[in-house]
């Protein structure tokens, strides 16, 4: 406020009012000569209020029951006017049980108090199982949740299914640094600051209210520096932007017209359930793609099946409905079909590609993601060998007693395969250990793991080693090279990744296997089978020196039958050659290279 508007012995109330058009925002000074109306101003967004906050330095936020966000900034300009302008993008939130929950039963779970600059504490009620009591504190002109903590609700409020709680922020009179929030049943009337007036206690007489004190630590002002690396705090509890489009805003992502058509077509389609309808309208303009375009055009047009585009088809297919069922409308065919033509990406899918693909049980998808998609996170390819290690292992246990659960576990593709695949999957092996520790943490099914590496093992020592060519031919150029037989792909992973994957495996869970007696057997023959392969290697790596000059003269032969021999270059002086020669003779003291001192 500028020092002719400030009220020394008053105050500034700023309150929205709400019509079917627009909001406004008054602004009213009120001091002992009585009120003042400093301005009014249309906000530009028209939404439906559910809380709203202003701090005293002009950050203006609303809430929707949908979740929705805003925040403004109100500033006093050279026009001696107030104005407003959004200060950053609309936040969607998630995860809370305000705007998860079909009815209104649950929107008085949701309370906001603003802390001062753009700082705003959000009290809520988690929509997980069991739901907890979560508090944020928001800084709202970057958009990102600088700390959170969860409580459990007390014991002494009654919530059910179908009634929720009532939450109440209010500021302290310690200070900024403490807020305390009131907890009470939905059915009690709403508690306000200040209000002094006295509730009938004849309904609410055996209802009862908690109150807590919430500590702060809240940043004097909004800088950058506190927002930076919130990002991943943030978005555990809001929607990204990317993936709240609606079919209305289709055509702002930059599509083509027919595939808008298609999209809006088959999102008609699944939301009826009508999962063959939607393949069947895919892959129709699928082939009208291909048939449409020469292949003098085709190379140089757009690829038809682009990032936003998949990205869309992806949220289509992959969405869950509110309350879902087991029967949750899913289309197989066209997943495959995008992860086969590798469009397919790990991050287009809120929460996690695997974590959508393992709710529909498509467990064939999730074994040609490792071959097909290349961000697919470690904690994810954990995830699959937990669960086809727990289906081995039942397996196993129940081969002499009644299959009672064959028929859930029969989906479940086998250990070996998914191993084979998770061997040879590009993986990051810190990131990959802190998987293992997280998701396979059973000794029993570590140990069904760590038998099929074995078993691999066992099979490649069992190998003979061909220390030279079965036989030599003439390449294109009349070199000769040896001709080395390529081992039948498929069958096994290759040695190297499946000792790669046994090490990771042994660096995060060797404690694990020490403390459980039937893997030490599997260990001690691991270690059997591997040490004469080291003795070995040492000795064949002796013979690399002796060899060299062999393998860089034929390196040499192979060179120049097909580029000819190289000439010396007649530019530069036979003397310089000779020294240069010479010097570079004098310098080859190579590692094969054998000096002897005599004392």
């Amino acid at each position: 406020m500028p020092s002719r508007l400030s009220f020394k012995d008053g105050a500034v109330v700023v309150s929205l009012q709400k019509s079917v058009e627009s909001i406004t925002l008054r602004i009213v000074g009120v001091d002992g000569s009585g009120l003042a109306v400093l301005g009014n101003v249309a906000l530009p967004s028209n939404v439906t209020i559910l809380k709203s906050t202003c701090s005293a330095a002009g950050f203006l936020s609303i809430l929707t029951p949908a979740g929705e966000w805003y925040c403004f900034q109100i500033e006093y300009g050279e026009t001696s006017t107030f104005t407003v302008a959004s200060v950053s993008t609309p936040v969607t939130l998630r995860n809370l049980s305000f705007s998860s929950e079909a009815t209104h039963s649950f929107s008085g779970e949701i309370s906001i108090l603003s802390l001062g600059s753009s700082h705003v504490l959000l009290a809520g009620v988690s929509s997980a199982t069991p739901p907890e009591l979560v508090f944020l504190l928001w800084d709202l002109q970057y958009s990102v949740v600088l700390a959170s903590r969860t409580l459990p609700i007390p014991s002494t409020i009654t919530r059910t299914k179908k009634q929720g709680i009532r939450l109440q922020l209010s500021g302290s009179t310690g200070g900024p640094q403490q807020a305390i929030l009131i907890l009470s049943p939905a059915s009690a009337p709403a508690i306000a600051n200040g209000d002094s007036g006295l509730h009938s206690m004849t309904d609410d007489s055996a209802q009862r209210s908690s109150v807590l004190a919430i500590p702060l630590a809240v940043p004097a002002s909004s800088s950058v520096a506190n927002a930076l690396g919130k990002t991943s705090a943030t978005e555990k509890w809001t929607v990204h932007a990317a993936t709240n489009v609606s079919q209305a805003n289709l055509s702002s992502t930059n599509l083509e017209a027919a595939q808008v058509k298609l999209l809006r077509a088959m999102r008609t389609a699944m939301e009826q359930k009508r999962v063959e309808a939607a393949d069947e309208l895919f892959f129709d303009w699928v082939a009208q793609q291909e048939t449409g375009k020469t292949s003098a055009s085709r190379a140089s047009a757009k690829p038809i099946l682009g990032y936003q585009f998949v990205k869309q088809v992806l949220e289509i297919l992959l969405r869950t409905p509110k309350n879902a069922t087991t029967d949750i409308p899913y289309s197989p065919k066209v997943m495959r079909h995008l992860m086969q033509q590798r469009c397919v990406s790990a991050g287009m899918i809120e929460g996690g590609l695997f974590a959508a693909l393992r709710l529909r049980n498509d467990w064939e998808s999730m074994m040609l993601a490792l071959k097909t998609v290349i961000d697919v996170p470690e904690s994810d390819v954990a995830v699959l060998l937990q669960s086809s290690a727990a289906a081995a292992r039942r397996t196993q246990s129940d081969e002499n007693a009644m299959q009672v659960d064959a028929a859930a576990d029969s989906s479940v593709p086998a250990l070996s395969s998914v191993l084979a695949l998770c061997t040879t999957y590009t993986m990051s092996a810190p990131a990959l250990r802190l998987a293992i520790r997280q998701h396979l943490s059973d000794a029993a099914e570590l140990t069904a793991v760590l038998q099929v590496l074995h078993q691999w093992i066992n099979t490649w020592c069992a190998e003979d080693v061909a220390l030279l060519p079965e036989r030599t031919k003439k390449d294109l150029h009349g070199a000769l090279v040896p001709v080395l037989e390529q081992k039948q792909k498929g069958t096994l992973p290759p040695l190297d990744k499946v000792l790669a994957f046994l090490q990771t495996l042994l660096d995060s869970s060797f404690l694990t296997f020490l403390t459980y007696p039937p893997s030490h057997p599997i260990l001690r023959d691991i270690f059997s089978h591997l040490e004469p392969e080291l003795d070995f290697t040492d000795d064949v790596e002796q013979l690399r020196g002796p060899l060299e000059p062999f393998v860089r003269a034929h390196s040499k032969a192979v060179h120049e039958a097909a580029h000819g021999v190289q000439k010396p270059d007649l530019k530069i002086d036979w003397r310089k050659r000779r020294k240069d020669a010479h010097e570079q003779a004098g310098m080859a003291v190579g590692v094969y290279q054998i000096e002897e001192l005599v004392l």
